[in-house]
């Protein structure tokens, strides 16, 4: 069988492809002195065509093995159109290449199409998103020279610069790479409040010469906006002081009144240098999670999860950074005193060993030195930089969750992720709220934070007793509290007095106590009840309160008001029982007391305050 072939030119004017009038490709297989012998461009896919195209005349193609039944005619079309389209994302977007592929071949056009396999398509796939970047630096100089030379115009946004230079003068310093948004720097003038973090796997690694990737956000408008990104070779006190340094020079205006950091000590030493009205303040999480990192290293996980008071002490712990700075030792000693009374007794001699340990490394490391001073968030809105973790993550799924990604990958994530941050900011001034909303666990743990720190700063709850209501608003890291299992207690053992009894005739015990006139009753009816349901005593259900709406101007009478809620002890009361004239429940309170059943705990036709009876509910609107 003859066909009509022409030959494909290659880039550089030559080539082994021909390409018959049906559209089947063909490579060459062997050239031999007459004739080439060249087989189906699909041969890996199972196609076993195989044809001879002689010397003398290119132009034609015998046919020796025709193809597969399956072989349609334009696979060779379907296979380049799922190259390209590879080709074309791996070019333009950041995710895995691996993705990218699984993607494509789950598209209806190619699914049951023999496409071939990803490792045939990687080396290409990498080969087309190289292409579109610029060459690689191999150190943190070298990207400068690229971001200042070639490849200035790379690094903007809204056609303002966001690179700001490099800073660092000697190996003390090192080098650090500042990068700043446009129009949210603005915040450093009018904020006063900011979380500072480093973090490590979203930074490129410049053959191991940055260490991190430290990250200024600010807060306005109850949101949290990244301002400042810097790519750090060194992370000592003179490297942060001239970070600081240079962000005074682009905003003078910077004051800051609260900072939370995680606990570094060159950046706590270098803010209290340049700011000298700064309140710094550790976050409470980073606190709670190394008191929890050393659990697992003391070996005390095993004691957590099987003993609730053991797990309690932990967690009390953690909870004690919730105190005012004069009452955190207090709150320490309250826990060992905690630990003396109900833990030590009911633990092996190296468990209780441990403990000593874990309380004196608690000591040591948070109510002596440095974090002393900066641990108690008492009285602070932003406990935690937990939101700057969160754009921490944001950032590395702009770069495809690549950890420490290529520089201009990193380059690209940072400018997509900011043109995101910039119109939340944008859309934030013009007051629509761009913030998630709270789950309602994190909306009732600040309800109750809050009722507990009001009751202990007006001295009706002790420090104990506070951290016995902290405790329960604190990181769990996944470990459930322990249930709460009763010891039984050994009763004395005591011998039973057997005596010699004669067997009593019930019903002769029964006349003789309650002797019967009528000698037609029943005797059954004194041991079992009665059978007459006639003869069994009504006993009156309460009479159900009325619900009266009224308001302020139309009550007459002068109710006696309570300081909040008796059931929630948040809400202002807005409810009155007549007659006693207590107004001591808030409306959702209130519907949620008037349907509980009679006879259950408090019943509610009864003052929850004077157990007095109610007959009318005066709700105020």
């Amino acid at each position: 069988m003859e066909k009509v072939i022409s030959k494909l030119e290659g880039l550089r004017g030559q080539g082994n492809k021909f390409k018959d009038e049906d559209g089947f490709v063909y490579w060459t297989k062997l050239d031999c002195k007459y004739h080439i012998t060249v087989r189906c461009s699909l041969w890996k896919t199972g196609c076993k065509a195989k044809d001879k195209v002689s010397k003398n005349d290119t132009t034609k193609l015998v046919l020796t093995v025709g193809h597969e039944n399956n072989h349609v005619g334009n696979l060779y079309n379907i296979v380049s159109k799922f190259r390209s389209i590879c080709n074309g994302r791996s070019k333009n977007e950041q995710i895995s290449l691996r993705v990218i592929y699984n993607e494509t071949s789950s598209m209806p056009e190619f699914i049951n199409k023999n496409v071939g396999p990803f490792v045939s398509h990687r080396r290409t796939m990498q080969r087309h998103r190289k292409s579109n970047q610029p060459t690689s630096p191999q150190t943190m100089t070298d990207f400068h020279y690229q971001l200042i030379g070639d490849y200035v115009h790379l690094p903007v946004m809204d056609n303002v610069p966001i690179y700001m230079g490099k800073i660092g003068t000697d190996p003390e310093e090192g080098i650090t790479m500042l990068f700043v948004l446009p129009e949210i720097k603005n915040i450093l003038r009018t904020g006063s409040t900011f979380l500072m973090d480093g973090t490590f796997a979203a930074a490129p690694s410049f053959n191991r010469e940055c260490q991190q990737l430290y990250v200024i956000m600010g807060i306005t408008f109850n949101t949290g906006f990244p301002i400042a990104f810097a790519l750090m070779s060194r992370k000592t006190a003179r490297a942060y002081n001239a970070l600081f340094k240079r962000l005074l020079e682009i905003e003078p205006q910077w004051t800051p009144q609260t900072i939370i950091v995680d606990f570094e000590r060159a950046a706590m030493v270098s803010l209290k240098a340049i700011f000298n009205n700064v309140t710094i303040r550790g976050c409470w999480f980073h606190s709670s999670q190394a008191l929890w990192r050393k659990v697992g290293e003391f070996g005390m996980i095993e004691i957590c999860t099987g003993h609730r008071n053991a797990y309690d002490i932990v967690h009390m712990l953690m909870a004690l950074p919730l105190l005012p700075v004069d009452k955190v030792m207090e709150g320490f000693l309250s826990i060992r005193q905690f630990y003396t009374e109900n833990v030590e007794n009911s633990l092996p001699v190296e468990s209780c060993r441990i403990f000593q340990r874990y309380f004196q490394y608690y000591k040591s490391t948070w109510l002596q030195g440095p974090n002393a001073d900066i641990l108690s968030v008492n009285s602070v809105i932003w406990r935690t930089n937990n939101v700057l973790e969160v754009s921490h993550q944001h950032l590395r799924m702009h770069m495809g969750n690549m950890h420490q990604p290529e520089p201009w990958v990193f380059l690209k994530g940072l400018i997509t992720y900011s043109s995101g941050v910039l119109a939340d900011y944008n859309l934030a001034i013009d007051g629509i709220q761009v913030r998630e909303p709270q789950r309602q666990i994190w909306i009732d743990h600040q309800r109750n934070l809050d009722l507990a720190s009001r009751l202990l700063a007006e001295g009706r709850y002790t420090v104990s007793e506070f951290l016995a209501c902290t405790k329960h608003v604190t990181p769990n890291f996944g470990v459930v509290r322990p249930m709460h299992i009763a010891q039984p207690r050994p009763l004395p053992e005591i011998q039973p007095v057997v005596e010699n009894r004669q067997p009593v005739n019930a019903r002769e015990f029964i006349l003789e106590r309650w002797p019967i006139v009528d000698g037609e009753i029943n005797i059954l009816h004194l041991i079992h009840g009665l059978d007459n349901e006639e003869e069994e005593e009504n006993i009156p259900h309460p009479v159900l309160p009325d619900n009266t709406y009224i308001s302020l101007e139309d009550l007459t009478i002068e109710p006696i008001i309570s300081e909040s809620c008796y059931i929630c002890h948040y809400s202002m009361p807005t409810v009155i029982a007549i007659p006693c004239r207590h107004q001591g429940l808030c409306a959702p309170c209130h519907q949620t007391y008037i349907r509980m059943p009679p006879y259950r705990t408090i019943p509610y036709y009864r003052c929850p305050l004077c157990r007095g009876e109610i007959t009318t509910y005066f709700i105020i609107v």
